[in-house]
């Protein structure tokens, strides 16, 4: 059985922008590499392994 803990923060303005930014960055590195997986899927049937994205 999997546990998980959930924190409550309470970021600053400053600190509120530095997570939006990474939160953005992360999902746009996400989407490309899911871009990528997918393309190379259709295009030859094989799956690239996450190691050598």
């Amino acid at each position: 059985m999997k546990r998980t803990f959930s924190v409550r923060l309470f970021p600053t303005r400053e600190q509120k922008e530095i997570l939006r930014e990474l939160q953005l960055r992360c999902a746009r590195l996400w989407n490309k590499a899911n871009y990528i997986l997918r393309q190379h899927f259709f295009k030859t049937g094989q799956i690239i392994p996450y190691e050598e994205l």
